[in-house]
């Protein structure tokens, strides 16, 4: 869903119905992530990346 941007070059239609069906609060947490350094995305894909191994651990 983050790459809409990229996707939309080829099936700009459909991106924009997946971007309808998105919440304010997604819309506005993939305009904060494109706006983001090299480094600082790397890092919350490593954060994303743990949370989906490990979505119900308990928190240390």
């Amino acid at each position: 869903m983050l790459d809409l941007a990229v996707a939309g070059q080829e099936r700009p239609h459909q991106v924009e119905s997946q971007w309808s069906r998105l919440s304010e609060n997604e819309r506005r947490l993939i305009r904060r992530f494109r706006q983001m350094t090299d480094q600082d995305r790397q890092q919350v894909r490593r954060l994303i990346e743990q949370l989906a191994k490990h979505p119900d651990s308990p928190s240390s």
